[in-house]
Order: structure tokens, then sequence, then C-alpha cells
């Protein structure tokens, strides 16, 4: 991660990825947006306006290894994991149980999701 961000530029580079994201929306193209378009066009650019160099894997690595399962990335400072990022297609529905859910599936914990409760059982 660039520890010397400039921050103007930084936020005019999501600025410019926001914009993007609402002439996407506005000319309904949102549903045309697969998964890897996703990354392409608004991820890969936001983490890049960020500071992380989303080209070097020792710094951020595509389909890491979490659990058994693979996430789409693994961000590291110094070789150390800080985060796991998934991502899904700008079309897809997402809630925060599916979410949660899957993450907990992923660490081998059991859900049971009810309309306004979460159990979890270990």
């Amino acid at each position: 991660m660039d520890p010397i961000l400039d921050k103007d530029a930084a936020k005019e580079q999501i600025k410019v990825i926001l914009e993007k994201y609402d002439e996407t929306v506005k000319e309904g193209r949102v549903g045309r947006y697969n998964e890897e378009m996703t990354k392409k066009d608004f991820v890969l650019p936001l983490f890049d306006a960020l500071g992380w160099n989303t080209v070097d894997s020792r710094e951020v690595s595509a389909e890491e290894r979490v659990s058994k399962q693979r996430v789409d990335y693994g961000f590291r400072i110094n070789g150390i994991p800080k985060f796991f990022l998934e991502t899904k297609s700008l079309k897809e529905n997402l809630t925060i149980a599916s979410l949660l859910t899957k993450l907990l599936i992923m660490h081998g914990i059991r859900v049971a999701l009810g309309q306004f409760s979460l159990i979890l059982k270990g």
C-alpha cells in the first residue's frame, strides 16, 4: 500500500468511479455487468485510488483461499493479511444477511436466519 497517498488525487479518482457508476445506472447497463466487469470497472480502480497496488500479487492477491473457500481478493501489508474481499456483479441483489451467511459458513459456523434474528451455533 502506498503510504504517500495524495488525498486530493484519490478523491478525484473516486469521483470519476462514482460518476461512471451513475452513468451505468442511468443508461440501464447495470444488468449487463457480470462479476469480472464489476471488478475491472469499479472494484480495482477504487482500491487503486485508495493506494493499494492491485497489480502486485504480494499486496493484492486474486482468488485467495480462506477457510477452504475462495474469495476474490486478499489484501496484505508487509505480507500480513489485512482483509479479504468477495465481489459480486452490479446486478446482483445483495443483502447483509446473505453476505454474513456466506462469511460465517466459510468459517465453519452454522447459521440459522430468521426474519429479524441471527442465531449462531458453534
